[in-house]
């Protein structure tokens, strides 16, 4: 959404003027208002008002917050049930796929390295060195096999080849059930 400029930088005086225990029309004190010098009133405005000026100084755009201190509601497992496998892919783009079903939704997304973080301990897979790389890499146990988990090589764009981990539907299906 975007706001008018002028309006915000008019709402900020006003709002400014306010929080000061003044009147925003004509900036002069207002004495003896029981509102105005109101701590809880004073403190609104100044909240206010730094809200207004982070819309301003984003010219007039209000976006999603990346403010870690908001708390958002839970992931809403339920909605799980409207998942559809489409094909074999990466955790990535699997956890992508998940979180686009809260698309209209303020919570909390699936984080990628929970879910492998959950793999890894689950003993589906285990990071390590495979003969002809020479980096660390996720490996597919035997475990990780038995439910759908499995490595391909894969050739960059730019070249190279690397070990990529896919998820086949049964995969996808056994991590959707264990959430």
């Amino acid at each position: 959404m975007n706001y008018d400029l002028e309006k915000l930088k008019k709402s900020i005086i006003y709002v400014t003027r306010m929080a000061n225990g003044n009147n925003p029309v004509n900036n002069h004190l207002v004495e003896n208002n029981e509102i105005f010098s109101n701590p809880n009133f004073i403190r609104c405005m100044y909240f206010i008002k730094d809200i207004l000026e982070d819309i301003y100084k984003n010219k007039g755009l209000v976006t999603k917050s990346k403010n870690k201190n908001i708390i958002k509601a839970p992931f809403p497992l339920k909605i799980l049930k409207n998942f559809k496998y489409k094909e074999d892919c990466s955790l990535t783009i699997f956890i992508r796929q998940i979180n686009e079903l809260t698309n209209d939704l303020d919570v909390e997304t699936i984080k990628r390295n929970n879910i492998l973080n959950w793999l890894i301990r689950n003993k589906y897979l285990e990071k390590g060195t495979l003969e002809g790389f020479n980096k660390e890499c996720t490996i597919v146990t035997k475990f990780g096999e038995s439910i759908g988990i499995y490595n391909k090589m894969k050739t960059k764009i730019e070249g190279g080849t690397y070990l990529a981990v896919l998820y086949n539907k049964d995969a996808q299906e056994f991590i959707i059930n264990n959430m």
